[in-house]
């Protein structure tokens, strides 16, 4: 597994369908260059929302771009309940 870069792309968040729950962990990777861009959307970001117990580790982001309407963050748009990120 490598560093991805979206070279300037625009992307989809990811688990859009249903909340993110358990553990993420990035391995030290970094995810860059990419826009996420849902202007009239609530819970933008690269994971679109979390709920319960959610650790996210070890995962770098660099020159993202991300446009929504309400609860928005290049990491994660919204979230319920507890969040850990190392």
């Amino acid at each position: 597994t490598s560093d991805i870069d979206c070279n300037d792309q625009t992307i989809e968040p990811l688990f859009t369908v249903e909340d993110f729950r358990g553990t993420f962990d990035g391995n030290n990777h970094t995810i860059s260059n990419f826009v996420i861009d849902q202007p009239n959307s609530f819970s933008v970001g690269l994971i679109s929302q979390t709920s319960g117990q959610v650790i996210i580790k070890d995962l770098n982001l660099e020159n993202v771009r991300v446009t929504g309407n309400e609860e928005v963050g290049a990491l994660m748009g919204g979230r319920r309940w507890r969040l850990y990120y190392h």
